[in-house]
């Protein structure tokens, strides 16, 4: 580390004091003259030596903070960042700073090609392999559909092959049974925070979302009560009662019992969202089993076995079963055979618990990484999925936050993109910690949040 009496030359044109100190900061440390890890003065000596407010050089290190080139540290001083000297390197060599991808909610990557290819190769030589590749509508997939069952069954999920329906991953699932219970312009209850596939489907199905309340216990059966004696005309509710996304949190056994009690006084509709998928391991009761005649139970295989399969399945009542199945298939005339059978291949012989295990112990791992980097910083996560819900300090706008972590060469989301209805005071923003390919990137993604959280400048009133 070396300390410098930084002496910057300001050319101001038009611009105003602030940005042209910026400006002087960014060329002197673009051009070399101040180093990666150069401690720069502090700010009120700074400001005494130009002769300016201290508003002004604030206001000019935190442009240049945003712009990822210097780092504050409380206790500590104000440095050149590393990342600056990567920034000025890309910019002589014409390229381009390679970002971490903390934006996308992926599960956790594992390596099993080894199960895949024995998968393959007993398909393939079966003697029904080629007819995997024709149409097939829902009874073409009965024996797969029990198989899926039996498997689910064994989790803690009641269900039987004659509730459900198979659907190209989760989204489907939620479509179908979104399909299945409304209508252009119905009311339908969601929680407050939701993940932007749910909002999708919404708008697109011009539907009117009826905001509910949730808390550490997820959502709030008392909020939800209240909203349904003032609106009576609503009668479908979509929620994640399981790990919900973005903020990690789970119904109590208590909530849910009191929104299967609501559920059957108002003669509501839920919509269950597991996309996480049960768990042998994770036993817990769901709305379904609570209530199966008013519940449709949506989940796949993507985030605890293998995304790339895009097997999912809706299951309620019998009395549904034709609707779905023809809703399904007019959205997607058939799924991947192919894939199917691959799913229950794995089922059958323990590969898809190998591989949820092998998803869960490396989300466990990078888990451990978020811990030991963010500390003390609050934060909500769960081990049962690759995302943190992390809780902003009162200076930092979200989206100002996004921005500075994307300069940084991170991708964050906000918290505002999960609101259901417009607002800007979420301080929050979700990091997906399964995207990045190894756990050395993901330490690397959390060591730049990290640093921002510890800076000590207010980002929040910078114009």
């Amino acid at each position: 580390m070396t300390s410098t009496i930084w002496k910057p030359i300001l050319k101001r044109g038009d611009q105003v004091l602030y940005r042209a100190l910026a400006q002087s900061l960014t060329d002197d440390i673009r051009s070399g003259k101040l180093p990666p890890g150069t401690q720069l003065p502090p700010v009120r000596k700074l400001a005494s030596r130009l002769k300016v407010t201290v508003g002004t050089v604030r206001r000019a290190f935190e442009l240049a903070m945003a712009a990822g080139l210097i780092d504050a540290h409380v206790g500590r001083g104000t440095f050149v960042t590393h990342l600056a000297d990567m920034r000025t390197n890309d910019i002589k060599n014409g390229s381009r700073l390679e970002l971490i991808d903390m934006a996308i909610n992926k599960p956790a990557p594992i390596e099993a090609g080894d199960l895949l290819a024995r998968a393959t190769t007993r398909i393939v030589r079966s003697d029904n392999g080629w007819a995997l590749m024709d149409y097939r509508d829902q009874s073409g997939f009965s024996q797969h559909r029990r198989t899926i069952a039996h498997w689910l069954r064994t989790t803690g999920v009641p269900v039987h092959a004659e509730q459900m329906v198979l659907t190209v991953g989760a989204s489907q699932g939620l479509a179908v049974a979104l399909a299945t219970t409304t209508r252009p312009g119905d009311k339908v209850f969601v929680e407050e925070l939701t993940y932007p596939g749910v909002k999708n489907l919404i708008r697109i199905f011009g539907l009117e979302p009826v905001p509910v309340a949730i808390d550490r216990e997820g959502l709030v059966t008392s909020h939800l009560a209240a909203l349904i004696n003032q609106q009576n005309d609503v009668r479908v509710l979509i929620c994640m009662p399981r790990v919900h996304n973005p903020t990690t949190r789970s119904m109590s056994s208590a909530r849910k019992q009191d929104l299967a009690e609501l559920a059957n006084l108002h003669d509501l509709t839920l919509i269950e969202d597991d996309c996480y998928g049960p768990s042998p391991s994770r036993p817990s009761t769901t709305l379904f089993e609570l209530c199966p005649e008013r519940t449709f139970y949506v989940s796949s295989l993507s985030k605890s076995v293998a995304p790339g399969l895009r097997v999912g399945y809706v299951v309620a009542s019998e009395r549904v079963f034709s609707a779905m199945s023809a809703i399904s298939q007019s959205m997607s005339w058939t799924l991947p055979p192919l894939m199917v059978e691959l799913a229950a291949d794995w089922i059958r012989d323990g590969s898809a618990d190998k591989l949820a295990q092998l998803r869960h112990e490396e989300t466990v791992a990078r888990q451990k990484i978020v811990s030991n980097v963010l500390g003390n910083h609050p934060y909500e996560a769960s081990q049962w999925n690759t995302h943190v819900w992390l809780h902003l300090p009162e200076a930092w706008n979200p989206a100002r936050f996004v921005e500075s972590a994307k300069n940084r060469g991170l991708l964050v989301v906000s918290g505002d993109l999960f609101s259901i209805q417009p607002r800007t005071n979420i301080s929050a923003v979700r990091l997906g910690i399964g995207s990045p390919a190894t756990r050395e990137l993901v330490r690397n993604g959390l060591t730049i949040v990290a640093n921002l959280l510890h800076a000590s400048y207010d980002f929040a009133d910078v114009t």
